[in-house]
């Protein structure tokens, strides 16, 4: 009796650390309560091109948009949360010079994370995060990032 106490004392107690093991790996990973999985919020770029292609729809997952830069180059933009793209009636359309304050992916080598959206062809804007990459308005738990979902970068 005494050695399948010790025995189930010692499962616990080893879960209990591989969790809390876990959890000190990946802090981010929390729904809700930062900025969400793939969010680098310690470095914030400004990257200014014209929009290529746009998907921001319901049923197409986290929205984004790619731009060509100015260099050429291409870089992804993951704009959530939708909701809050969606109650800001914002919009982006192919051919848009486009202005983005973001922090760089940590997951999708190339993509975004938008901190704040500049629509330079319409004068609108729309701020989605804070300096920590946590998302402002919307609805807190449903989308805290890409959370490695985005379609079109390689999930």
């Amino acid at each position: 009796m005494i050695r399948r106490t010790v025995s189930i004392s010692l499962l616990v107690l080893l879960a209990g650390a591989m969790a809390l093991s876990g959890m000190a790996q990946n802090p981010r990973q929390v729904r809700g309560g930062g900025p969400g999985p793939g969010v680098g919020a310690a470095t914030i770029v400004t990257l200014e091109g014209v929009v290529d292609s746009v998907n921001a729809a319901y049923g197409q997952g986290t929205p984004s948009f790619t731009i060509t830069l100015q260099d050429g180059k291409k870089a992804t933009i993951v704009a959530s949360p939708f909701r809050t793209v969606q109650d800001a009636n914002f919009k982006i359309a192919i051919g848009d010079n486009i202005s983005v304050l973001a922090f760089p992916s940590l997951q999708h080598e190339g993509a975004y994370v938008a901190q704040e959206i500049k629509n330079l062809s319409t004068g609108s804007v729309i701020t989605l995060r804070d300096d920590a990459g946590i998302p402002i308005g919307g609805r807190a738990g449903r989308c805290a990032g890409c959370a490695g979902l985005c379609p079109g970068l390689g999930r």
